[in-house]
């Protein structure tokens, strides 16, 4: 059984790099009804399309019409980034409600010449305590991702004004995973919900007070 390897449209592999022009077949080892092929992910010089062929010859010379797969290697994290909230920001309950097209948390992921993204994650944290949202609540003493809407380019995750339990400061973590399954560390952002209006106070006059112009 032999094998061949070819880098995307471009060159095969020559038993130690993708560096012939004309197609390369490699011996197979065989092991009862079996054949495999020795290759390392460290042979592949580089992220994209490759295709493999494989053919076997019998005793008396027959070989076969090769058959063939195309693969992608994928070795690179996706990424997945906020639209909203911002970083650092402050929302009362309409701010909040309006920030995305369905309230809650929304950005955009990509995977440039990869594989694809499979999933977006989202894990919110209390900073008040330190509790994760476990989907229904904030209780979690660990943190816990629950998985965005994917739609395009973009994801979101709904989450009503109503759901913040109280006002304060909020850490939201989002991370995509590839259709290969590379995931990435993903970025986070604090913000803080704030409801409660302000307050003022009069210092002078005093209440029922007569004043000269002095």
């Amino acid at each position: 059984v032999e094998v061949s390897i070819r880098r995307g449209s471009g060159n095969y592999w020559d038993g130690a790099a993708f560096a012939s022009a004309s197609e390369v077949w490699n011996a197979a080892t065989l092991g009862g009804g079996t054949w495999s092929f020795a290759f390392a992910s460290s042979d592949f010089p580089a992220d994209g399309d490759y295709t493999v062929r494989v053919r076997a010859t019998d005793d008396v010379a027959n070989a076969e019409t090769p058959s063939s797969r195309t693969f992608t290697v994928d070795t690179t994290d996706p990424s997945a980034t906020f639209d909203f909230p911002a970083a650092g920001a402050s929302y009362a309950d309409a701010g909040w409600n309006a920030g995305c097209t369905a309230s809650g948390f929304c950005g955009t992921h990509s995977d440039g010449a990869g594989s694809g993204v499979a999933a977006v994650e989202i894990s919110i944290r209390r900073v008040t305590g330190g509790l994760y949202w476990d989907g229904a609540a904030f209780s979690s003493g660990v943190e816990s991702f629950h998985p965005a809407t994917l739609g395009g380019g973009d994801w979101s995750y709904g989450f009503d004004a109503a759901d913040f339990p109280a006002d304060g400061q909020y850490t939201v973590h989002v991370r995509a995973t590839d259709d290969a399954g590379n995931t990435e560390t993903g970025p986070a952002r604090t913000f803080r919900i704030d409801t409660a209006p302000p307050s003022s106070t009069v210092t002078f006059p005093g209440p029922g007070a007569t004043v000269n112009a002095a």
